[in-house]
């Protein structure tokens, strides 16, 4: 069995760096997976974090795949989240969710259509995706490519072992090895009927 060793790291613009207590340069791996990071307003970065996995190299990111919750989210706002991360390095965006009810599909593709449309603009390109795979790991496995960074909301929670509810991207990190954004400050309602 292999483990990963990871840690988050705060997204503040202002974040120190090397220092004598933390060997690891974080400001220069935060900058390799987010370029722009530094033009980001802090109000966006205060609830935000950035899994890595501990010792393992970095690609720049080309590509942003937001994992959409069941949920109801404020999508707005949402999109003006990714559309900031997105414009403030280059970035591609591709609106993921995954549903194995056959009942929804239309439902998320309008909505993952809707997302994608928000979002570009002159310098950002999106799409929207919905994937009817019941294995969550295995679909990403399909989607994800080098250079992409999974952006998932640190609300929202699965369950694990039928009891404990955890963030959904910090087990993506685990299970894939992929880094992880997690947008913080964002409730998630209940999904629709």
């Amino acid at each position: 069995m292999k483990a990963l060793s990871l840690h988050s790291i705060p997204l503040f613009a202002d974040y120190p760096g090397k220092s004598q207590d933390d060997p690891l340069d974080l400001a220069a791996q935060i900058q390799a997976l987010v370029p722009g990071y530094t033009r980001l307003p802090a109000s966006v970065l205060n609830e935000d974090l950035l899994i890595i996995q501990d010792k393992a190299p970095l690609s720049p990111t080309q590509r942003l795949v937001v994992l959409i919750p069941p949920g109801e989210i404020d999508e707005t706002a949402l999109v003006s989240r990714v559309w900031q991360l997105a414009a403030s390095s280059s970035f591609n965006v591709l609106y993921l969710t995954l549903s194995a009810d056959t009942n929804q599909i239309t439902y998320y593709r309008r909505r993952v259509a809707t997302l994608a449309a928000m979002t570009r603009s002159q310098n950002v390109r999106a799409h929207g995706s919905v994937s009817i795979e019941k294995n969550r790991n295995r679909s990403l496995n399909q989607t994800l490519q080098a250079g992409d960074l999974l952006v998932c909301l640190s609300s929202h929670k699965v369950s694990k072992f039928l009891v404990w509810r955890k963030p959904l991207g910090e087990l993506l990190a685990t299970a894939l090895g992929v880094p992880v954004y997690l947008v913080g400050g964002f409730t998630i309602g209940s999904s629709p009927q």
